[in-house]
């Protein structure tokens, strides 16, 4: 899409990729208008992270705001039946638009949660003036188009506990906490709790169904979990939706996944001390930084959510950290090769 910067009194054109994975800073219209200024950082944002890469957000633009809405077109009534998991992969495509505006050396200001009578309203972006100040998130601006979910088996390398000590600090920027769990033993509770919930899962017909209905078995899919990111081979990834939906065949998927999750050393816990809409886009503003930071370091991740998904193991979970307050995220950690990103829907579809 041929989109219209303003420079010196006229009006030049630069294509807007259709793959915000390809993005090129140095196509940023910087004499352009704030809202061309605001469109181009929007590709950024989108590559969050999101709940089986559904992207739930909507954006409206008008002059030098933005406008980000929860998509509840996109919304998951068995996973996710209170849209918290909607709201944290909201949060962390805020954060990614916060690198980017501050990487391009703006002002802004960022409202959470401006309105009471909108609820899907989820914040709001006040684009400022040209800043000469140097922001510490420019190393994070550079590792959002490197970042990766890895669904593959983990290296057997141990992380430096000064790495994990350090994504601990960065929670507590957002207010949150972050508990790093090491499986040393089989009999170890953390074990039992995700091995109950994926057993249970896989069992619930009303989830199984919602999952398949976004599985892909093909990486022309813009959004959706593609099969192949998951490790399966392209004859497993035509037939994953059909088997995601088989009880028997499912649980030998669910298993293999598993194996690579119980063979992982590091897992570690995101939480927030209440449970509530802002808690929840704080969360996942705190969850995309850690994975950013994590990202810098060659840090890999995949998520662990279903002890978090099974609402009495979610309970569990938070008695077995000794924590006060609410799991949000459960992650596991560790070095594994590069994989090709999951696909994003373009920033013209995500405007209204």
């Amino acid at each position: 899409m041929d989109i219209m910067a303003e420079k010196k009194g006229k009006y030049v054109q630069y294509e807007e990729s259709q793959n915000p994975w390809e993005t090129s800073e140095s196509d940023f219209p910087e004499m352009g208008r704030p809202a061309e200024k605001l469109r181009f950082m929007l590709n950024y944002a989108v590559l969050a992270p999101s709940i089986y890469n559904i992207q739930p957000w909507i954006f409206k633009i008008l002059d030098n705001e933005a406008y980000m809405y929860a998509d509840m077109s996109r919304k998951l009534p068995i996973a996710d039946p209170d849209h918290r998991q909607i709201l944290i992969s909201c949060g962390a495509a805020l954060f990614n638009l916060k690198c980017a505006i501050e990487h391009f050396r703006y002002t802004y200001k960022m409202e959470l949660c401006p309105s009471t009578t909108s609820p899907d309203l989820l914040a709001t972006i006040s684009l400022g003036n040209k800043s000469g100040q140097y922001y510490y998130r420019d190393n994070l601006f550079h590792a959002i188009k490197l970042r990766r979910t890895k669904w593959l088996r983990f290296k057997d390398q141990k992380i430096p506990d000064i790495l994990l000590d350090n994504l601990k600090e960065v929670a507590c920027l957002h207010n949150t906490w972050f508990q790093v769990v090491h499986l040393n033993d089989k009999d170890n509770v953390i074990t039992d709790l995700i091995v109950q919930a994926k057993s249970a899962l896989s069992k619930n017909r009303d989830f199984c169904n919602e999952l398949a209905s976004w599985l892909r078995s093909h990486n022309s899919s813009l959004d959706g979990l593609s099969s192949r990111t998951k490790g399966y081979s392209p004859l497993v990834s035509v037939l994953i939706p059909l088997l995601a939906r088989n009880f028997k065949l499912g649980n030998s998927i669910t298993t293999k996944n598993q194996d690579h999750i119980l063979n992982t050393s590091t897992l570690a816990v995101l939480g927030t001390q209440d449970d509530t809409p802002l808690e929840w886009l704080h969360a996942g503003m705190s969850l995309q930084n850690i994975l950013l930071h994590a990202t810098t370091v060659g840090l890999s991740y995949s998520f662990v959510n279903d002890p978090i998904v099974v609402p009495e193991l979610r309970k569990k979970l938070s008695e077995v950290l000794n924590r006060e307050g609410y799991p949000q995220i459960f992650l596991r950690f560790g070095y594994s090769p590069d994989i090709e990103p999951t696909p994003r829907r373009p920033v013209g579809d995500v405007l209204i």
